[in-house]
C-alpha cells in the first residue's frame, strides 16, 4: 500500500544528501504543470533556496535523505592533460616522445615486433586490443586503422 505525506509532514525536515552532508531544511512544496513534485530547501546559513525533485529522495523518514548522484561519464584523457586517470594515482611516470617517432614500450611491455595486431599508444606506447579507441593505461584516444576501399562493403 502507498504510503502518503502531509505538507505539514515534511515542512522543516532536515534534508541530507548521500554523502551524509546536512543541505537545509523543507521550507515548503512545489509541483510543475506536468505534476512533478518536488522540496523548496532553504539552504544551511543561507537565505538561498533550492529546489530538490522528489525522484531525487532515497527516503523519508526523521531526515529526507538524497539519492547518490551520478556523476556525468567524462571524458578520456586527452594529450597534453595531465597523466594518468582522474582519481587514481599515476602508474608510471609519462614517457617523452619526439613527434613523428614511435613511442617506447612501457617497461616490462614487449616490443612492438611481438605486438602484432595490436594498436600502440602513441602517448604511452601501451599495446591495446584492435578495436580500442582509447589506451587502456592512459586513457589517449588511439589511431583508428582506415579500411581499404573494398573493406568498406
Amino acid at each position: 500500500m502507498t504510503q502518503y505525506l502531509k505538507r505539514e509532514d515534511v515542512l522543516g525536515k532536515l534534508v541530507i544528501d548521500s554523502d551524509a552532508n546536512s543541505l537545509g531544511t523543507v521550507k515548503d512544496i512545489a509541483f510543475s504543470p506536468t505534476g512533478e513534485f518536488a522540496f523548496i530547501v532553504q539552504k544551511k546559513d543561507s537565505e538561498e533556496e533550492i529546489t530538490i525533485p522528489v525522484s531525487k529522495v532515497r527516503k523519508i523518514g526523521e531526515f529526507i535523505l538524497l539519492k547518490e548522484e551520478t556523476a556525468a561519464p567524462t571524458k578520456p584523457p586527452v594529450p597534453g592533460a595531465p597523466y594518468g586517470v582522474p582519481g587514481r594515482p599515476p602508474t608510471a611516470p609519462p614517457t617523452m616522445v619526439t613527434p613523428g617517432q614511435p613511442a617506447p614500450p612501457p617497461p616490462g611491455q614487449p616490443p612492438p615486433s611481438q605486438t602484432q595486431g595490436q594498436v600502440i599508444c602513441p602517448v604511452c606506447g601501451n599495446p591495446n586490443p584492435q578495436g580500442t579507441k582509447y589506451c587502456l593505461r592512459c586513457g589517449a584516444p588511439l589511431p583508428e586503422k582506415k579500411k581499404k576501399w573494398f573493406g568498406r562493403f
